[in-house]
């Protein structure tokens, strides 16, 4: 793949200038509505019953044994659309003002990108991808947030074939010099049904978590990804079951 990867990175600069799922489960989150392949609307000042779930998160990943070795999470769905960016941003933000921790946000869905948008950083189009085509250095594409140690590096420029990049020398070069630099290192990542990019991911990661739709995704293509994720290696954390419903109202539910 190595080959492959510089025929395609002469290729890319020369047209550069033209026009019950068998997972441990986690808790579950309550997120904004995100629509297919378009930046979801997330608001920080969350209601204490999504920040409570987003805390039980946290705590499912970081609290235990082995779990404070984790400095890497790459999150995923099995399709488009199912919450992985809006999931992968609020539990950044948590974990933020949850501590004194450096956090970094990456968007590694290079398909269909939203971190720009999400934090309006449309102003420099660099980002991942220029990165690791090494066009750029680090400092010149890390961007701050709202929160005071969460930064984030959006996709940057658009690729025709990015899978190769995920399987370049330098990948590992540049995760090396981000967990100098950061804590934990949290990756927004491609739908695993339609690509291979999240397979090549999931096994540079120290782990790797499922976001699964309530009440959309079919349990059979949950397992399918979950297969595919196995097979590269990745060492998967659990499940997040994001925009599920309650039927029951609270004051009954209490009782049941």
């Amino acid at each position: 793949m190595g080959r492959a990867y510089e025929a395609f990175k002469k290729a890319e600069q020369s047209t550069r200038h033209r026009p019950d799922n068998g997972l441990p489960p986690l808790d579950p989150i309550l997120s904004p509505d995100a629509k297919r392949r378009r930046a979801p609307r997330i608001t920080w000042d969350l209601a204490s019953t999504v920040e409570e779930e987003y805390q039980k998160l946290r705590g499912n990943l970081f609290l235990g044994s082995g779990r404070a070795k984790i400095k890497s999470i790459l999150m995923v769905a099995a399709m488009h659309g199912e919450g992985t960016t809006t999931t992968a941003t609020l539990l950044a933000s948590v974990l933020s003002k949850a501590n004194h921790a450096r956090l970094l946000l990456v968007d590694a869905n290079l398909r269909s990108p939203s971190l720009a948008e999400v934090f309006r950083l449309t102003d420099d189009p660099r980002g991942f991808t220029d990165l690791m085509m090494e066009s750029v250095a680090l400092d010149e594409i890390i961007r701050p947030t709202p929160f005071s140690n969460l930064s984030v590096i959006t996709s940057g420029r658009p690729l025709h074939s990015p899978a190769y990049l995920f399987d370049a020398p330098s990948i590992e070069k540049i995760l090396g010099a981000l967990y100098e630099r950061y804590d934990l290192i949290i990756l927004d990542g491609p739908p695993v049904h339609d690509y291979a990019d999240a397979s090549f991911l999931s096994s540079m990661m120290d782990g790797t978590i499922l976001v699964v739709q309530a009440e959309k995704t079919k349990i059979d293509t949950v397992q399918e990804a979950k297969r595919q994720l196995e097979r590269a290696g990745a060492r998967l954390l659990g499940t997040v079951l994001n925009k599920k419903r309650r039927y029951i109202p609270a004051v009954l539910d209490r009782w049941l």
